[in-house]
């Protein structure tokens, strides 16, 4: 939850790119959408929607959590963002959580004896930092501490992003963020 101010503006630079390398949609445009007020009685929000249409046309909606540990319901309060969402945009939607630290316990699927539901389950921390380096995504830069040799890497990130061709402004909320992810503990409270 800490690092959700900074993600955020992560993804208010880097939406697309992300959308596109780390959960391998193919985008032509997305749009951030902003949960409404709902009628029902939780209160809890998912980290990011959007609604993007693929290079093929295809609307879908994309809901996205980012987790700093496994958390055991995670996989209930992702099937409600996403009943949630499927009935306000009715089309298609697909749900990741992104882990930042190591667990023994994640899943991407959830059972039950009526439900059977599987997510995208991306593990930030096992990437290989080198081959993000190599690759040279810029969005997925400030990521890489958290990723495998992820420590060991991050002058190098940090030069490329330096480097880059953006604008002054991002490169700045880039490695603000970078440098709030470093701060992330490496060992999990969750087994």
């Amino acid at each position: 939850m800490k690092y959700d101010v900074a993600l955020k503006e992560l993804f208010r630079h880097c939406s697309e790119a992300i959308l596109r390398r780390l959960l391998d949609i193919p985008v032509a445009e997305s749009i951030l959408l902003e949960e409404r007020p709902q009628e029902t009685t939780s209160l809890r929000r998912s980290d990011f929607a959007f609604l993007v249409t693929r290079e093929d046309g295809e609307r879908i909606l994309v809901i996205i959590e980012f987790q700093t540990d496994w958390h055991p319901d995670m996989a209930l309060r992702l099937l409600e963002y996403r009943t949630r969402h499927k009935l306000n945009e009715k089309v298609e939607v697909y749900t990741f959580v992104i882990l930042l630290r190591p667990s023994t316990i994640a899943s991407e699927l959830y059972e039950d004896a009526e439900v059977r539901y599987r997510f995208g389950l991306i593990r930030i921390y096992e990437m290989d930092a080198a081959e993000v380096i190599e690759e040279g995504t810029l969005c997925l830069l400030p990521m890489t501490p958290l990723m495998r040799h992820g420590l060991e890497m991050a002058r190098e990130a940090e030069r490329l992003i330096v480097e880059s061709d953006l604008a002054l402004e991002v490169k700045g909320d880039i490695l603000t963020t970078m440098t709030l992810l470093i701060m992330v503990p490496k060992n999990s409270t969750t087994s």
